[in-house]
């Protein structure tokens, strides 16, 4: 149980003013309404930005791929931090390892790569000869044995 009372709902409103009118931190808006910084940390971060949109993402993928420091990137997204893309980073990075279609189209893309295809012509012929969907039905067959 908490030594301190929960935040009144005039303070939670007092809150919500200073942070949409002006660009104090919220270490500046516990002083002005008199309660510990970490209580106000504690009810913004609660009330925070969405996560990363799509359009995040693809950014952060694009500069990636391009090799692009994560610096540029971060200032590409205007509004996250390096450290926030170099986290987002790595969490992507394993969720993208950890699927198993994203393995199976890796695979058939490298195959295609040292058969000597272009980028294009590789994606192009996995799907005119639907290649990947012909895996996916070999591997159901094999856990129907």
């Amino acid at each position: 149980m908490s030594r301190h009372p929960p935040l009144t709902p005039e303070e939670i409103q007092k809150i919500k003013q200073l942070r949409d009118s002006s660009q104090l931190t919220g270490y500046e808006i516990a002083k002005e309404i008199g309660r510990s910084k970490s209580v106000v940390y504690k009810y913004l971060r609660v009330k925070a930005e969405p996560n990363w949109t799509d359009e995040e993402v693809s950014i952060l993928t694009e500069g990636y791929l391009k090799r692009w420091p994560v610096a540029k990137i971060a200032r590409r997204l205007k509004r996250r931090t390096p450290r926030a893309v170099v986290i987002k980073m790595c969490r992507h990075r394993k969720k993208v390892r950890a699927n198993p279609d994203i393995k199976k189209a890796e695979h058939l893309l490298n195959l295609a790569f040292a058969a000597g295809l272009s980028p294009g012509r590789a994606i192009q012929r996995i799907r005119t000869c639907d290649v990947y969907a012909k895996m996916k039905m070999e591997s159901e067959n094999i856990y129907d044995l």
